[in-house]
């Protein structure tokens, strides 16, 4: 028997209008509209040609008060500014279009006095599970506040608690590649510029480059801050110059940002980068080979990151009781032409 094919409750389009347009059951309507792959293509074209034909919308709150779940799930960034951040997102994005979910994203500004806020935000707004760039020295009250609430929680590049996921790239191998790197081109001396900011990736890279140093016998880098966006990046130039003279000659940086603004401010300088003076980033974002000259960096595919932490997530939701993971992701060097022999 063919079902009728009009709507049956005025001008509101219902679930089971879609499902007599197509002559489908209302629960394999269901299936189509969160995006279950039990369906079969023919089925599924039918009742999404259905769902056009009749202006269907999901109404995914209602159907998030039936199923418990919210299908939002939070992302709390440090910042955006730096486009590292923009790849990443975009890495989750793709696993959770994938999956019929949404993503509520909030930024901490690497500022403790605001995770208050922002987890309270996040816990309003029903968020099944959070994606998170811890910022620097998140209170324990924040952390213990997560552990308490039963969220589903993975930690992206910095750690907090060895009670949640964590995915983040090797950054142990990263420096290892970064400094073998530039030692077999002669260099010997060399500075290490980072954010200023406190937390478990600035550690980890830190201790990294001083055990890859080590293990070659090499001295210790010398450490320099790099600038805030609102600082002149002529004073960190105007430092590797000076460093120049005692004999450094490579500068590894903590993230892309800093190198290629590095890179700048040495060339205004009259530094050419690659020949006169090493820099190498640490990141592997796309922008940095639209760039001339192209920068020498350590790939940690920030996307791949993305869709890593976006997957656990989705996993830890549909299954709490996994158990607590670590997952490092490998890096490779992406040689450019910022870096090259020591004169």
């Amino acid at each position: 028997m063919t079902r009728k094919s009009q709507p049956t409750s005025g001008n509101a389009v219902t679930l089971m209008d879609v499902a007599c347009a197509a002559n489908v059951s209302r629960a394999t309507a269901s299936l189509v509209v969160r995006g279950s792959p039990r369906v079969a293509a023919a089925t599924r074209e039918r009742v999404e040609e259905a769902m056009r034909s009749l202006g269907y919308v999901y109404n995914r709150s209602a159907a998030g008060l039936r199923s418990s779940r919210s299908g939002v799930l939070g992302v709390m960034l440090p910042g955006i500014s730096n486009p590292f951040f923009a790849e990443f997102l975009e890495g989750i994005e793709t696993v959770l279009q994938g999956a019929g979910l949404t993503n509520f994203l909030v930024i901490s500004g690497e500022e403790a006095a605001s995770e208050g806020r922002i987890l309270r935000l996040l816990f309003e707004h029903g968020c099944d599970g959070l994606a998170i760039c811890p910022p620097q020295d998140m209170q324990a009250t924040s952390v213990q506040s997560l552990l308490r609430s039963g969220l589903s929680v993975v930690q992206a590049m910095r750690e907090i608690s060895d009670r949640f996921d964590y995915v983040g790239p090797d950054y142990a191998a990263g420096m290892r590649l970064a400094v073998d790197h530039l030692a077999g081109l002669g260099h010997r001396h060399f500075a290490f510029v980072e954010t200023g900011f406190c937390h478990s990736a600035t550690r980890a890279r830190t201790a990294a480059l001083s055990a890859a140093l080590k293990t070659l016998g090499l001295p210790p880098a010398i450490i320099l801050r790099a600038p805030t966006p609102e600082e002149d990046g002529s004073g960190l130039a105007e430092a590797i110059d000076n460093l120049r003279r005692d004999g450094v000659t490579a500068a590894i940086c903590f993230n892309d940002l800093i190198a290629l603004s590095l890179c700048g401010s040495l060339a205004d300088r009259g530094v050419r980068v690659g020949r006169d003076f090493s820099v190498v980033g640490f990141d592997g974002m796309a922008m940095g080979q639209m760039v001339r000259p192209r920068l020498t960096t350590i790939g940690i595919q920030p996307r791949s990151i993305g869709r890593a932490v976006a997957e656990r997530l989705v996993a830890r939701i549909g299954d709490r009781q996994l158990a607590v993971a670590r997952t490092i992701l490998p890096v490779r060097l992406i040689a450019g032409d910022t870096t090259g022999p020591r004169d």
